[in-house]
């Protein structure tokens, strides 16, 4: 897989789960399909939130934009991905 979609996943993935309240409790697996389905809508962005334990860095070449989004939107990018084990 793409190491730079692998990272961007991951930490969409992460966020989704450090996001996990009492008040809307989210599972392991729901937070993957989250974050798959935001690289499918065309949804993630580069950078980190404050949440993020996480930095991603990109070289961005001029002339390019810094929203992979429709660059990842395939399902190369995003379906290799499976949960394994305890979803909870």
């Amino acid at each position: 897989v793409n190491d730079a979609s692998t990272s961007l996943l991951m930490q969409t993935f992460y966020n989704q789960l450090a996001n996990n309240t009492a008040e809307s409790p989210i599972t392991k697996a729901e937070a993957l399909r989250e974050a798959q389905l935001s690289f499918l809508r065309g949804n993630n962005q580069t950078g980190t939130s404050q949440e993020s334990r996480a930095t991603v860095v990109f070289e961005i070449k001029p002339g390019t934009r810094a929203n992979f989004g429709s660059r990842f939107s395939h399902p190369y990018y995003w379906a290799p991905f499976v949960l394994i084990g305890n979803g909870l």
